[in-house]
C-alpha cells in the first residue's frame, strides 16, 4: 500500500453494525477511516496477518481491540447509536395512528439518509484532511450495511482489514467497551425527527385574530 499520486495517502474506510441483524435490529454503527500507516501499524500490532487472526474471530477482535487507540493521529473512528429497529417502530407507529401508508422501501432510504448524514460532517473533515472525498473512496463493509451505503450513494467494497477494525469497534460498542478515543454518537432521535417531518401529517398553522 504505497502513496498514490498527486501527493495524496492512501485511506481506507469501513462500517460494520452490531445487534440482532437478522431481526433487523441494527444497535450500533462502528465507522472507521484511517490513513495507511495507521492500519499497516495496527496490522503488525495485532498480528492481523497471520493464518491465526482468522482461526478465532472473538480472538481477532480482542487482539485489535488491545492494539487500537482512537486517540494517535491518522485515525477517525465514530460509534454511532442507531437502535434501527425502536426508530422505524416508532415510525410505523405514528403513520397508522396517522391513517397514512408510506412505502416501507421509502422509509428504509429516508432512515439510512438521515443516519449517514448525522455523522458525515466527521467523515467529510477526516478525508478531506488527507485529500479525499467521500465520493471518491470505497467503504469496505459486509452485506449488513449495504443498504445503508446504497441509499446514501456511497460505493462500498469486499471486507479486508479496515473491516476487522471496524468489525471489532462494533462488537466492542456493543459490550459497551469502546477502545480509547472513540467518538460516540446517538442518532436515535435525529432519525426520528427527520422520519417524522418526512412522513407523518404536517400541523396546521394556527391563524392570528387580526387587531
Amino acid at each position: 500500500m504505497e502513496p498514490l499520486v498527486g501527493g495524496k495517502n492512501w485511506v481506507f474506510c469501513a462500517m460494520d453494525f452490531s445487534g440482532n441483524q437478522k431481526y433487523g435490529n441494527c444497535i450500533y454503527l462502528a465507522v472507521v477511516a484511517c490513513t495507511v500507516e495507521f492500519l499497516n501499524q495496527l496490522i503488525r500490532g495485532a498480528n492481523l496477518g497471520t493464518g491465526k487472526a482468522d482461526a478465532c474471530k472473538k480472538a481477532r477482535r480482542q487482539s485489535i481491540l488491545a492494539e487500537l487507540d482512537a486517540k494517535k493521529p491518522g485515525c477517525l473512528i465514530l460509534c454511532v447509536k442507531t437502535d434501527k429497529d425502536a426508530v422505524l417502530a416508532r415510525i410505523t407507529d405514528m403513520a397508522r395512528r396517522q391513517k397514512r401508508n408510506p412505502r416501507a422501501e421509502s422509509v428504509v432510504s429516508a432512515y439510512h439518509n438521515a443516519v449517514v448524514g448525522y455523522f458525515r460532517n466527521d467523515l467529510d473533515s477526516f478525508l478531506k484532511r488527507h485529500g479525499w472525498s467521500l465520493q471518491e473512496i470505497k467503504v469496505e463493509s459486509d452485506h449488513d450495511c449495504e443498504e445503508l451505503l446504497k441509499h446514501a450513494s456511497i460505493q462500498r467494497t469486499r471486507e479486508e482489514y479496515a473491516h476487522m477494525v471496524a468489525d471489532a469497534v462494533a462488537w466492542a460498542n456493543n459490550r459497551g467497551d469502546e477502545p480509547p478515543g472513540v467518538k460516540q454518537l446517538d442518532v436515535t432521535a435525529h432519525s426520528y425527527r427527520k422520519l417524522r417531518a418526512k412522513f407523518g401529517k404536517r400541523r396546521r398553522k394556527s391563524r392570528r385574530n387580526k387587531a
